[in-house]
């Protein structure tokens, strides 16, 4: 019989082998076709081809984003996989050989024990703090590469983006500290008015 653990890694280099393949054939893609762009152009053209050239380059790098995603998600459950297959084996070990038959609480005791112990040996490793760090990291790249695409087509079309939204409202932020504080002053400015009148 296989180690389960030895052929989950063989997929798992195996997967990555491919990613990577893919990753630098678009990359190769990308490359020819900047040199197609640096050809002599003149006119409107010159400005399509620079935009266009920008919008590839960021399809490019979301290409990249998404296959770097699935990639540490496939480890992420590659290694969930695995220490579900560690409980179910040790559940297995643990079958009462004499009767057969399991005691329903035993059964619901040893369940728990063996899938407590997997997968808290799993969630203290370090190799699955390595994979979930590259799991959320790769996440937040993602939705960078999404953000920045977004903003550009908002800017493009004439929109408010994201970065102009926070602008307007870090300077609602500063005119209600300022209106607050006029108040302030206003309202200690009467109080000393009325207390300087009857007096």
């Amino acid at each position: 019989m296989t180690n389960p653990s030895s052929s989950n890694e063989e997929a798992v280099d195996d997967n990555k082998r491919t990613l990577k393949s893919m990753s630098s054939e678009f990359e190769s893609v990308y490359q020819k076709w900047n040199e197609i762009v640096q050809l002599p152009s003149i006119g409107p053209m010159k400005a399509f081809v620079k935009d266009y050239n920008q919008y590839c380059s960021d399809l490019l790098s979301l290409i990249k984003n998404v296959i770097d995603v699935y990639s540490s998600l496939n480890n992420y459950w590659m290694q969930m996989g695995s220490a579900f297959t560690q409980a179910l084996n040790k559940l297995l070990k643990e079958k009462p050989s004499s009767s057969g038959q399991w005691d329903q609480e035993q059964l619901r005791m040893t369940l728990i024990d063996a899938f407590e112990d997997a997968f808290t040996s799993l969630f203290t490793s370090k190799d699955f703090a390595k994979v979930y760090n590259e799991v959320s990291s790769t996440q937040i790249d993602l939705m960078d590469s999404i953000h920045r695409i977004f903003e550009k087509n908002l800017e493009m079309l004439n929109l408010p983006t994201r970065s102009d939204l926070d602008i307007v409202l870090k300077d609602i932020t500063e005119l209600k500290r300022n209106i607050r504080d006029i108040r302030r002053e206003f309202e200690s400015a009467m109080a000393y008015g009325r207390a300087n009148n009857s007096a």
